[in-house]
């Protein structure tokens, strides 16, 4: 395997959706042309750190930061099976175990299973069929789950040097029993989402994207009703599945040197509506991102989006009487170091910051409400590919 294709899935990950982290493999480029088999195998240990990790799991109010610090174990294979000129199947299976942690309750893990169908059409169409499958088991049973999502990808042949990508998806997220709970993070959930993504060069180093997606879930209804302060947030009658529809477009322009370096900016817009006030907002947000390919064994990939959420018919604290209106920052890095063909060290960094109108009097830290909060994540990994 030659060392590009180490590096290789960083570019790609970055041009397709330039919205999250670099994946951890994929098959590479170079495999023995006369086998229809191709694999790659990735087994990586390290840490996590996390300085507010009970984040979305006290319902509405919390306390102070608790920081938690983690051993991570991640195991990953993709293989791919040539069934025929323009037909193939790829399987990904990947776990993720987080052993030891500092917060006993949070130890997890993660198992996915996904298997998709490329079928070509001609030369230049595909139809993707997909279906995946995660468990993830935790020592707090009720954050356990099931998730489900069965998928169609549709890729149209150019028109007039326009690329045209259509994706449908259908999830189903189902949590370890059906007690009460305290918030909206683990409620058994199922929904469709619905994604168009146009594609245009300018010219070699120039490319315009536009992206829609329409998503629409309902949460089950097995909130602790009981609890007051999460029933006035909610605000809906007591034992009432909540429905959100959601739509998102992107457009953006990127700048590709190469392989070597790829600079993005964007505009995103959210807009959603739900029968609960509070979950009813539209945001207008800034996104940007960049891949530099410094030399063969360092590469680097970052992402930023800020931008602000109005609610305009929730006004939760009702010491205020404007409606509640959200600054959010979103920040992800992304550092590899390649030592050789077979081995890479690499670091990751999140930060997710939200300032809110509603709690403005009140110290970040120790805030009454949810709606303002920070959260800062490290993972830092050795990898070995074979």
């Amino acid at each position: 395997m030659r060392r590009a294709a180490v590096r290789r899935p960083l570019v790609t990950c970055l041009r397709s959706a330039c919205a999250a982290l670099v994946s951890m493999a994929a098959i590479p480029a170079a495999m023995a042309q006369d086998s229809p088999w191709e694999s790659q195998t990735e087994a990586g240990t390290g840490v996590i750190v996390n300085d507010n990790a009970l984040l979305g799991r006290r319902g509405q109010f919390v306390g102070q930061k608790v920081t938690d610090y983690a051993n991570v174990l991640r195991l990953r294979n993709e293989s791919g099976y040539r069934l025929g000129r323009n037909t193939r199947l790829v399987g990904i299976g990947e776990a993720t175990i987080l052993g030891f942690r500092s917060r006993e309750e949070l130890r997890s893990a993660d198992f996915l299973l996904d298997v998709s169908l490329e079928r070509g059409i001609g030369d230049t169409a595909r139809v993707i069929p997909e279906l995946a499958a995660v468990y993830h088991p935790e020592a707090s049973s009720d954050w356990s789950f099931w998730l489900v999502r069965p998928a169609l990808r549709v890729e149209l042949p150019p028109l007039a040097g326009l690329l045209t990508d259509i994706r449908y998806e259908f999830s189903w997220q189902d949590f370890s029993g059906d007690a009460p709970r305290l918030t909206f993070g683990n409620l058994d959930n199922r929904g469709h989402r619905g994604e168009v993504r146009l594609r245009y060069w300018l010219r070699n180093d120039w490319r315009l994207a536009l992206t829609y997606r329409i998503d629409v879930f309902t949460f089950s209804s097995n909130l602790l009703w009981s609890d007051p302060p999460l029933a006035a947030f909610v605000g809906l009658p007591e034992g009432t599945e909540r429905r959100d529809i959601t739509n998102m477009a992107q457009p953006e322009v990127s700048y590709v040197a190469g392989d070597s370096l790829v600079l993005t900016l964007g505009y995103r817009f959210e807009d959603s509506r739900s029968n609960s006030a509070a979950f009813t907002y539209r945001a207008h947000r800034v996104v940007g991102a960049g891949y530099w390919e410094i030399t063969d064994r360092h590469i680097v990939f970052a992402e930023v989006r800020y931008g602000r959420y109005d609610f305009h018919s929730f006004q939760f604290d009702s010491r205020y009487r404007n409606t509640r209106s959200d600054l959010r920052l979103d920040v992800a890095a992304n550092y590899r170091f390649v030592l050789n063909d077979h081995f890479y060290l690499q670091a990751r960094y999140g930060l997710l910051s939200n300032d809110s109108n509603d709690s403005s009097d009140f110290n970040p830290g120790t805030s009454l409400s949810f709606s303002t909060f920070s959260q800062n994540r490290f993972e830092f990994l050795g990898v070995a590919t074979f």
